[in-house]
């Protein structure tokens, strides 16, 4: 009976941990964001560590970009990185945002708003392009040759392909435009990538 009233008061105890834990938590790659800003925080001295004042720039959920199945499983990691990297170029450079300003739009809104594909071995991606999308299409294409590239790298395609959905056209089909290379150019001096 004693044994039996012991375990029930440390079933007792334990219960409202038991009962927290099982709250909505922040997954894997939430929580190592989560981490990071707040190792950043103390290095610069905005917060007093895990539970210091914080700017609201710094509690703003990491926006995910949207996927559908086809983005194999490299590519979709690689996406992730180069899209919080291109989202944080946005933030941190305004002359970065303001190649969206041409066409009245914010970058961070078009990134939210295009859907990216997996490519394969179609279209465009035969000619050893990274990815592609036409002029005022919110779908943009990644292909094999994305995932070898580096999270600047990839921010700066992903920049270069949400112009495009903006509206900016590019050489040969609109003669007058700027080359893919003079675009891709623009947006890495822009975007400090």
């Amino acid at each position: 009976m004693a044994r039996a009233l012991s375990v029930a008061v440390v079933l007792l105890a334990l219960l409202p941990l038991i009962a927290s834990s099982g709250w909505a938590q922040p997954g894997p790659a939430q929580s190592r964001r989560a981490l990071v800003q707040d190792a950043a925080s103390q290095r610069s001295g905005g917060g007093d560590g895990l539970f210091g004042v914080q700017s609201l720039a710094a509690r703003r959920p990491a926006p995910q970009p949207h996927m559908d199945y086809s983005v194999q499983p490299t590519l979709r990691f690689k996406l992730d990185e180069a899209y919080q990297v291109a989202v944080e170029a946005l933030r941190r450079q305004p002359s970065c945002d303001a190649l969206f300003g041409a066409f009245s739009v914010r970058g961070e809104e078009i990134l939210a708003q295009t859907v990216y594909l997996g490519g394969g071995e179609i279209g465009a991606c035969l000619q050893s392009v990274p990815a592609f999308t036409c002029v005022g299409c919110r779908r943009t294409v990644l292909c094999p040759l994305f995932s070898r590239l580096s999270s600047a790298g990839g921010a700066t395609i992903l920049l270069h392909e949400a112009l495009h959905f903006a509206g900016l056209k590019e050489r040969p089909g609109y003669p007058g435009a700027m080359s893919s290379a003079e675009i891709t150019t623009m947006v890495t001096a822009s975007c400090r990538l």
